[in-house]
């Protein structure tokens, strides 16, 4: 049976890698004695795969990650093993069962994510920069502009891409910015660059040092990745069926 796994990291588990990541799923489940498909070949190892993984010093509450089982299980007794050999800053959320056929669009979470919600506010003392802000006038008329291009630079080469036209969502609320981000293979518009365009545009003085690349993400801004979504906007909670 072919499953999909919502779960969450926080805490200082924020700070460990995708391959870390792997290893503690990978000896999760053989400590809870989860009846995992191995590959086959000389190197046999888990088949799991996830969705796309999280930069480290982010924190998220919307991560999946696919997996086959030998064996049919109910989701109540997947989740209750898999919470017991876990970290407590690393927890299954919920689980669907997907199509054992191969064909189906919806069995490699990996292929399907094309967008991502984030909630995004800045730390102190940065946060007093922006004091007396209206704030949600200022995601109003940055969305509202022609065009907002900046330089997205790769190993290769560096081109011109206007932020505006992956940007499906953006507003502030609660202390926080709203955001629905284009995270495709071709362009994956990160939030922090988002954040760094916006306080640009805002024309507020006082971040040089953010500007400049001086003070590292994770110390200005707390990112958290709150779900991951198909290319039309749905739920990767919302493929396969429920598993009782």
């Amino acid at each position: 049976m072919k499953i999909r796994i919502r779960f969450s990291k926080t805490g200082f588990l924020r700070f460990i890698g995708h391959l870390d990541l792997m290893r503690t799923f990978q000896k999760a489940a053989a400590r809870a004695e989860l009846p995992v498909r191995f590959s086959e070949g000389f190197h046999p190892h888990p088949m799991m795969s996830f969705a796309s993984p999280l930069s480290v010093g982010e924190t998220s509450c919307g991560e999946y990650m696919d997996t086959e089982l030998t064996e049919s299980m109910t989701g109540a007794e997947i989740l209750d093993r898999l919470n017991a050999a876990l970290p407590d800053e690393i927890r299954c959320l919920s689980i669907r069962q997907l199509p054992d056929d191969e064909k189906k669009k919806n069995n490699n979470a990996m292929a399907i994510f094309g967008r991502a919600d984030y909630t995004v506010s800045i730390r102190p003392p940065f946060d007093s920069r922006l004091a007396g802000s209206d704030l949600s006038s200022l995601t109003s008329s940055y969305l509202s502009q022609p065009a907002r291009n900046i330089t997205k630079k790769t190993k290769r080469s560096e081109t011109n891409v206007d932020i505006l036209l992956y940007i499906y969502h953006l507003s502030f609320s609660d202390g926080a910015f709203q955001m629905r981000l284009n995270a495709g293979s071709k362009v994956n518009l990160k939030p922090e660059v988002v954040m760094e365009d916006l306080l640009a545009f805002s024309g507020t003085g006082g971040f040089e040092e953010i500007f400049s690349g001086k003070v590292p993400r994770d110390i200005w801004l707390d990112i958290v990745r709150t779900d991951m979504l198909t290319d039309d906007g749905v739920s990767l909670s919302q493929t396969g069926v429920p598993l009782p």
